[in-house]
């Protein structure tokens, strides 16, 4: 699908959602998330100025960022903080 998305001249970022929110509707202080991300991508036309704020652009059509993320509880942290700030 990456290799597609840039065929058709887009370019792709990732977009990283946490499942869980401490400031969620009911207060609820847990976490009972065992893995709580979602991963999207995000893609605009190649010739668009738009870029999308402080998401990570697709490398190549071989990335997949749950691997290159493995190893890097602080890579993780930081994509969950950044999920989190937009609200």
């Amino acid at each position: 699908m990456i290799t597609l998305i840039a065929e058709l001249n887009y370019r792709a970022y990732w977009h990283v959602i946490s499942y869980f929110r401490e400031d969620n509707f009911l207060s609820h202080p847990d976490n009972i998330f065992p893995m709580p991300l979602e991963l999207n991508m995000i893609c605009l036309p190649a010739e668009s100025e738009q870029s999308p704020h402080g998401l990570p652009p697709v490398a190549n059509p071989q990335q997949w960022l749950p691997e290159d993320l493995g190893a890097d509880e602080a890579s993780v942290h930081a994509l969950l903080k950044a999920a989190e700030s937009f609200g």
